[in-house]
């Protein structure tokens, strides 16, 4: 609304013109002149800037080769992302569905059911994400790929029939029960020290089997 009146009090034969009080276009030179002074010069900092541009070279390497062995080579998502969909797959015995955006879920399990991938990833500790699982009319099951200091701790599957009845054996109190859960560090704690009780409920960790 502000700046609709600076531009409203500036009007000219019909046609809205910027008025005198705004500031003139900056001129690009003095654009990048003052971006350069606020940034720091990292050049004098022990060749920090040095390590960070060899680091994102060997991030980039990295990364590459990543892709390259999920067969997504000019892929330009979150490999996380990509990754946590191809881990799914597997486990299950699945198989990615052909569209990289296709709407609702993105693996197909050996059974024709419609699984949702996510991730969510942590540091070591206290949590700074949290993550909440909504179900779609499109999917069956939810799966969510748990990275803590980017080491993979589970690989938890909810089936929709029974996220209600997860949500009160957690003592939910948010709303929508019945299609969502809000996912916290102690929620997730709960779930894995209480493995077989969730079992009961068709809650999965993928992982869980995997030999050590």
């Amino acid at each position: 609304m502000h700046e609709l009146k600076k531009w409203a009090k500036g009007r000219v034969g019909g046609e809205l013109q910027p008025c005198r009080c705004m500031k003139s276009p900056i001129n690009p030179m003095h654009r990048q002149h003052s971006l350069q002074m606020n940034l720091p010069n990292l050049n004098t900092q022990n060749g920090y800037s040095d390590q960070i541009i060899a680091a994102y070279k060997q991030y980039r390497i990295a990364r590459l080769d990543l892709l390259a062995h999920l067969e997504l080579p000019s892929s330009n998502r979150d490999p996380l992302a990509e990754f946590s969909e191809w881990l799914v797959a597997f486990l299950v015995g699945g198989s990615l569905v052909n569209s990289r955006v296709q709407k609702g879920y993105d693996v197909i399990g050996p059974e024709g059911e419609t699984i949702q991938v996510k991730y969510l990833a942590n540091p070591k500790g206290k949590w700074v994400n949290e993550h909440r699982i909504y179900f779609s009319q499109e999917m069956d099951l939810y799966a969510l790929v748990i990275f803590v200091d980017l080491e993979i701790a589970a690989a938890l599957i909810f089936p929709k029939t029974s996220i209600g009845q997860v949500c009160q054996a957690l003592r939910k109190r948010h709303p929508d029960q019945d299609v969502s859960l809000q996912l916290t560090q102690r929620d997730f704690n709960y779930i894995t020290d209480n493995l077989q009780l969730f079992e009961a409920l068709g809650v999965t960790d993928l992982l869980f089997w995997l030999p050590p």
